[in-house]
Formats: structure tokens, sequence, C-alpha cells
């Protein structure tokens, strides 16, 4: 599939609690594992859309939970996710289902695009990008505002986390 971009993908409501909360956010919301029980807070509906969707197009029958955080206008080197535990200890890739990014709020944006392997995203409020395991991606620099979602869905419980 290599990457699907979806746009004004949640209602107006919902996108308005997800811009709510991120602006309450003084720093970004910390990595942390989510198995499929998780029971959340005011986003929590939110992320069953978006796992929902994301499950429309990957393989979902042996997924284990979820890790989330978020970029509140941060910006990230060149990386590929993965399990960094295991790649610590074993110097070896283990990968998620996929890589999901749902901006919350874009605006004033310069620069800040999505660059993914030789493909480029620019973010966009309110769009959903969904993206194979093992492509290496990154965000260009940028100024203005740009807050995003990440959720990486899991056939197993990261080493990360355990």
């Amino acid at each position: 599939m290599g990457f699907r971009v979806i746009d004004n993908f949640l209602t107006t409501p919902r996108l308005n609690v997800m811009k709510y909360e991120f602006k309450r956010l003084k720093e970004n919301i910390p990595l942390k594992w989510c198995d499929e029980t998780y029971p959340g807070q005011k986003v929590k509906h939110t992320r069953k859309v978006i796992l929902k969707e994301v499950a429309k197009h990957y393989n979902f029958r042996r997924y284990k939970g979820f890790e989330e955080w978020s970029q509140n206008n941060t910006q990230c080197n060149s990386h590929v996710d993965k399990d960094e535990g295991y790649f610590k200890r074993t110097n070896n890739l283990k990968f998620p289902i996929c890589s999901v990014i749902f901006y919350v709020e874009v605006k004033d944006l310069t620069g800040g695009r999505l660059v993914l392997g030789e493909d480029i995203i620019t973010p966009k409020t309110n769009r959903l990008v969904i993206f194979d395991p093992g492509i290496y991606h990154y965000v260009e620099p940028f100024n203005g505002i740009r807050r995003a979602y990440l959720i990486n869905p899991w056939n197993f419980k990261p080493e990360t986390f355990i």
C-alpha cells in the first residue's frame, strides 16, 4: 500500500475536542502503551475511530494494542518506527503493523512537511496519514503550529513497554 491520506477525517465536534485537549497540553503526550482495553479519556472515541479505519487497510487479526504519543510543535529527525527496546538489545528491527499520524491542528505553517521515503505529504488540519511499516520518515524544519497525534498499532507488546 505505501501510504494513504484521508482528509476531513473526524467530524467537527470530535476534531474540536482534540484541538481543545492539545491546546491544554504544556508538552507532548508522552509515549505510552495502550492495550486493546485501554480505558482512555475524552479522546477514547477518537482512538477507536482511527484504529477502525486503520483496520480496514491492515491485518489486525493478531492485534494486541498500540503505542501513542504527540508532537506538539516538535520536529523529528529521520527514523523508522520500531520496537526501540528490542533494537537496543539486539540491533535488529521489529515493526508495528503500520504507523498513523493524525494532524489535530496545522496553522500558519511554513515547512513541516512529512517526508516518507521519496514521498512528501503536506500537513493539514484533520488529515489522517497511514503508512506501511519500515518506511524511514522525518519532518522538515518548520515555523507555525503543527500538532499531531500518533499511533502505532502492534501485533505484540514491544519490549520498550515490558
